[in-house]
């Protein structure tokens, strides 16, 4: 029987924390992998230089693009070093339908069934996905050689080896796509044309 773990991506701030723990009432299995804070620039920028990755560029070029970023690379290695064969991570603006965790587990089959598939996108963008640990890896590989280079949505859509994109998944996205806390942190000191100079990672 293969491990599989869900976990919800948050800081639990106030305006998320309800949601947040609606879902886990209704799911007790989901747990929570704490985000890094785009609010906080220095946590962001630890993050960061903690990660190793040479950042390139962000469509979005704010902290809180980057923190999301460095929130799901480090659930990728968070899957990796514990070797969960299965694992569905997904933003905490979500609320979940009674169907959730069946549909989920309905959808394994897929990851297993082309093991050259990397990662299930669960929704439009980046609202949630479901990894194998063979998928993980790969993705992790990727993005380790490329650095950062996109938005981590468009990031692990376009570049980072084989996903699926699954329709009719059962939630409701409480924020329009693009309207969270992503761009309402502070933006990235731009030099000229999206392009950071400065410092170890272009600060």
């Amino acid at each position: 029987m293969n491990n599989f773990e869900v976990y919800i991506l948050s800081l639990l701030r106030p305006d998320r924390k309800q949601l947040v723990e609606s879902n886990v009432k209704k799911f007790p299995e989901i747990k929570i992998f704490k985000s890094i804070n785009g609010y906080d620039t220095k946590e962001t920028l630890e993050a960061l230089e903690v990660s190793g990755l040479k950042y390139h560029y962000l469509g979005f070029p704010t902290y809180g693009t980057l923190a999301n970023f460095l929130t799901k690379y480090n659930v990728l290695k968070y899957q990796i070093a514990n070797k969960i064969d299965f694992m569905c991570f997904i933003e905490d603006d979500l609320e979940l339908h009674d169907n959730f965790m069946v549909f989920i587990r309905n959808s394994l089959h897929l990851l297993k069934d082309d093991l050259e598939l990397n990662m299930l996108r669960l929704d439009t963008w980046g609202e949630g996905y479901v990894t194998s640990l063979a998928g993980a890896e790969r993705t992790k590989y990727h993005i380790d050689k490329k650095g950062i280079c996109k938005n981590i949505d468009d990031q692990l859509r376009l570049i980072s080896g084989k996903e699926k994109h699954i329709t009719n998944t059962p939630w409701r996205l409480i924020h329009k796509t693009n309207a969270g806390d992503c761009l309402k942190t502070e933006r990235l000191p731009e030099i000229y044309k999206g392009i950071y100079k400065g410092g170890k990672h272009g600060f």
